[in-house]
């Protein structure tokens, strides 16, 4: 919110209060060693240094996140920036060793502003792809639900708490795009992620 309030005006109070709180959460996800925070925190001080005019500091700080970023899959976390992210990834092949396909791939997910607003009467195409890769944890929990187990199934199975389990359900059916657990596993089944009713394995 800092940095949107700041975009456009260099020397904002806005974008100072944005750097000084992302440093400050730089330093706390290092020291927890939470990898997908700090991914999610340097892109921000991209974005915070994009917003300030730097543009080459901005390209220096988001290229190795993208590197760090493939090898998990990372799309939707990116595309989410809209057109400023699509303008650095335009610019990004010298400050990043993260391959070319993979900067395309996240172009591919970000949706023009033309596009943001569908009509009433349209309907959203379904996603052909994850937008965030599942966890292991995930993963399993998956296999469990498509094979009927309640959460205190699943939370016995796995030795884990009911709450944690309901999270990760949770989850599942964000990244997969669903409402309930049976549209998740049908989900799971178009997108090859698990085999098909008639036993049919994921296609590579």
């Amino acid at each position: 919110v800092l940095i949107a309030r700041g975009r456009g005006h260099p020397n904002a109070l806005a974008l100072s209060q944005a750097q000084i709180l992302l440093d400050h959460l730089l330093e706390i996800s290092v020291g927890t060693g939470a990898h997908g925070r700090l991914i999610e925190i340097q892109m921000l001080r991209a974005l915070a240094l994009h917003a300030q005019g730097k543009a080459r500091q901005a390209l220096a700080t988001l290229g190795p996140i993208l590197a760090q970023a493939e090898p998990e899959g990372y799309l939707r976390l990116f595309a989410d920036e809209g057109e400023v992210m699509a303008h650095l990834l335009a610019l990004m092949a010298p400050f990043t060793t993260a391959s070319p396909d993979y900067l395309q791939r996240i172009q591919a997910a970000i949706v023009p502003v033309w596009q943001a607003q569908p009509d009433a009467a349209t309907q959203p195409a379904p996603r052909s792809t994850l937008y965030e890769p599942l966890s292991a944890r995930e993963w399993d929990v998956l296999q469990l639900v498509a094979e009927g187990l309640s959460n205190q199934q699943i939370a016995e199975h796995l030795v884990l708490s009911l709450y944690t389990v309901k999270l990760h359900v949770k989850h599942l059916l964000t990244k997969l795009g669903a409402t309930n657990r049976t549209q998740a596993v049908a989900r799971a089944r178009t997108l090859h992620l698990l085999p098909h009713e008639d036993g049919r394995t994921p296609s590579k």
